[in-house]
């Protein structure tokens, strides 16, 4: 399935009014609505809703397949979104915290000291809990691995370096890396046979900054992979690299 980003924030901004039908006085709602529709532009809620989508996926789809695979955005992206779980849980801390600091006044007013019976706070539970369980599979090594592909370029090589360095830091496993379009011996002609040298260069780079990581090579192939044919061609050859 493709996730469309502009259509799962639309979906997560709907949901977020319906869980707070019944919960915001009437007078109230239409100012909500407003300042809920505005954040739906604001910087992260893109990554917000896709999370909330990957969320659901993971915690309903896991018992159903052998595996589940997530061909992310580019590293900018993908690590904005796969460090969601922990900046969630915390902020979704604080908000049951003021929730429950707002319910303890409120009993207090009351003068009976029976509990508040709070929907909006069992809502913030239910989410919390949903971000533990998937943060709790991300960094299970057993349950999960980060795949990086890149190219046998400069920029590629660099940019990997920094995704890898900062999902360690989030404790999020890297399985592997592979590295895409390696020219093959064969290749013939003077352009590519330059290139080749320079490919050389880079994949002997990569051998070094990535040495404690597992790494499967793809070749240039000569078509696009696109039929069941094309795909028992990689599967061969990259059952080939990793023997």
């Amino acid at each position: 399935m493709e996730i469309d980003p502009e259509r799962e924030t639309d979906r997560y901004i709907k949901k977020v009014k319906e869980n707070l039908q019944g919960q915001v006085r009437a007078t109230m709602i239409e100012e909500v609505h407003r300042q809920i529709d505005m954040a739906k532009t604001s910087p992260g809620a893109d990554e917000a809703a896709l999370f909330d989508r990957i969320t659901s996926l993971v915690l309903e789809e896991l018992q159903r397949f052998d595996l589940i695979i997530f061909d992310t955005a580019p590293t900018g992206h993908t690590l904005r979104l796969v460090s969601l779980p922990e900046v969630m849980g915390v902020w979704m801390d604080g908000m049951l915290e003021r929730r429950r600091q707002t319910n303890e006044h409120y009993t207090q007013l009351l003068n009976d000291g029976e509990p508040v019976e709070d929907p909006i706070y069992q809502t913030l539970q239910e989410r919390r809990e949903k971000f533990r369980q998937v943060r709790d599979i991300l960094l299970d090594p057993t349950m999960t691995g980060f795949l990086f592909v890149m190219n046998p370029e400069r920029l590629p090589i660099q940019e990997a370096r920094r995704g890898i360095d900062t999902l360690r830091k989030h404790d999020i496993p890297v399985l592997g890396i592979i590295v895409n379009k390696v020219l093959p011996d064969e290749v013939d002609g003077t352009f590519f046979q330059k290139r080749k040298e320079q490919q050389l260069i880079y994949l002997e780079e990569i051998n070094k900054l990535f040495k404690n990581i597992p790494q499967i090579r793809m070749e240039l192939l000569e078509e696009d992979i696109s039929t069941m044919e094309h795909l028992e061609i990689v599967s061969m050859r990259w059952e080939k690299t990793i023997n």
